[in-house]
């Protein structure tokens, strides 16, 4: 029900308005878009000359005072002269673009992109440890530091800005947004990686495991930024789809994994027996790891393997197990799985226009209290 009112005309007016604020709501001609540019990337300097902004069409009010000489009249309001002047105005328009939710959405958008290929850089080219007698950070890696401490304390503002009252309110509606889960974990691995990086001396396993934890939080930053997409009506759908399909998936893997781990084990017992130890990274090498494969039916490691055996028996029943095994996860649970996957498509892609309207509301409401201009910026 929601989705349908945030789709009703009125509403997406409403937040169509909000969304461009003093800006025209017209920002389509091609002329526009290179207004917004140049205001955009000279800071707002020259918006007022090349931005286009609202018309608003007021009576002008009387530059006379209405002041009686047998009384006194308190609301005398006449109009001040000086604030009508060139400057003045240009000033204002320069705070109305500002102002704009299309505009901070769009900063927003570009430091974001700034800190992704900055953090990528520090960790392929420039990352490296600290010694006792020198210091090795980039001046990049400290701006990675410096944009992710600005961005938790604006995700808990944001947090607490929340219309919820208690704090289990907050929470719920905070984290029922799988983006702002995936900023938790984001915040928790670097602030990890980054203990591990200044605890380490030169190249140890500490610092390896600094690396690690960055470079999986990294590729958490890279997902996150897809959520820039849901302003856009034809992408901003199938993150929904997306996210109902993970639900599935992560359904069959239960299924997937009890027949992996079955073939597996058998499937060893048989053609390996006594060829790898009893320990777990072992265990999984050799009976976990080649088997997850034969999903995208890589066959020719697992065949080979097989056909070594000693015993043709042994042999020939592997075969056999590998045959059935292949039938059920490559033939029925797959294609059960991509059935599933097209009917949450199905069902997503009748209500589109809905999920797109209610993701521009969400999207409104977060970007209403933000403050204008970039982190660190905006964090000031």
């Amino acid at each position: 029900n929601s989705k349908r009112f945030a789709s009703h005309p009125c509403c997406r007016q409403a937040e169509n308005s909000i969304w461009y604020d003093k800006l025209h709501s017209d920002q389509f001609h091609i002329r526009y878009y290179i207004g917004q540019l140049i205001g955009i990337w000279t800071l707002g300097l020259l918006a007022p000359f090349t931005a286009r902004f609202r018309t608003v069409n007021q009576n002008p009010l009387p530059t006379e005072p209405t002041l009686q000489p047998y009384g006194i009249n308190y609301c005398d309001s006449y109009a001040i002269n000086h604030f009508d002047s060139n400057v003045t105005k240009k000033l204002y328009q320069i705070w109305q673009f500002h102002q704009s939710l299309h505009i901070k959405f769009t900063y927003h958008h570009i430091q974001y992109t700034v800190f992704l290929f900055l953090f990528s850089y520090v960790l392929l080219f420039s990352f490296e440890p600290i010694y006792d007698d020198k210091s090795s950070i980039h001046p990049a890696e400290i701006y990675v530091i410096l944009s992710v401490t600005c961005m938790l304390i604006e995700e808990i503002r944001i947090f607490f800005s929340q219309d919820s009252l208690s704090l289990m309110g907050k929470c719920y509606n905070y984290f029922g947004y799988f983006f702002k889960q995936l900023c938790l974990i984001s915040f928790i691995l670097f602030y990890i990686g980054l203990i591990l990086r200044f605890k380490a001396n030169g190249y140890s396993e500490t610092f390896q495991a600094a690396r690690v934890f960055l470079g999986y939080d990294l590729w958490l930053w890279w997902m996150r930024s897809l959520s820039f997409i849901t302003v856009s009506p034809f992408l901003g759908p199938h993150l929904v789809s997306i996210g109902k399909m993970l639900k599935n998936l992560a359904f069959f893997a239960i299924f997937i994994a009890v027949m992996m781990t079955a073939y597996g084990v058998a499937s060893r017992s048989m053609a390996f027996y006594g060829t790898f130890p009893f320990t777990g990274r072992d265990i999984f090498k050799a009976i976990l790891y080649p088997v997850y494969y034969l999903l995208y039916t890589n066959l020719s490691g697992e065949l080979s393997g097989l056909d070594e055996s000693t015993y043709d028996t042994t042999s020939i029943a592997t075969h056999v197990l590998l045959a059935f095994h292949m039938l059920l996860i490559n033939v029925l649970l797959v294609n059960l799985l991509i059935a599933m996957f097209n009917q949450s498509f199905q069902d997503v892609q009748s209500i589109q226009t809905d999920i797109w309207n209610y993701q521009q509301y969400a999207v409104v409401r977060e970007y209403y209290d933000r403050p204008p201009l970039f982190l660190p910026f905006s964090t000031i």
